[in-house]
């Protein structure tokens, strides 16, 4: 009980020190210091927040730039067509791509770009680059 009365007293203390005015007034007061603070926040992460976006793009970036243009071009353009008229006994070849998968690649023909299977998941990000690796090993050798 004694730490009730104790925090009513605490309560009201405080209020006391932050309201010695009208509400209006008060409540006018803690806008401005809170909107005070929210710009100095703000102002303070710009700097952190553009550290973090510059860094989370280099990594996004890393693999893709590891590659020269025409080659990233070129692969991009094997697996669309792949992709665009591969058969269905083709593509059940590439380990983890059944038979409704195959159906499923094929009903949403033409692609005009690879990531659309990854996108819609019709493919895994993992089984699009081993449908890749599988079949374009397949045409070189």
């Amino acid at each position: 009980m004694k730490s009730f009365l104790a925090g009513i007293g605490v309560g009201l203390g405080v209020a006391l020190l932050l309201a010695p005015e009208a509400g209006l007034e008060t409540r006018k007061k803690i806008k401005e210091k809170i909107d005070g603070a929210a710009v100095q926040v703000s102002t303070a992460s710009k700097p952190i927040v553009e550290v973090v976006r510059t860094t989370v793009e280099q990594l996004a970036n890393m693999e893709y730039d590891a590659q020269p243009e025409s080659a990233r071009d070129s692969s991009a353009n094997r697996v669309l067509d792949i992709l665009n008229s591969a058969s269905k006994t083709r593509l059940m070849r590439v380990s983890g791509i059944g038979d409704a998968t195959a159906r499923r690649i094929i009903e949403h023909r033409p692609y005009t770009k690879a990531d659309y299977v990854t996108e819609h998941h019709i493919l895994s990000p993992e089984l699009l680059e081993r449908l890749e690796k599988d079949l374009t090993d397949e045409e070189v050798g």
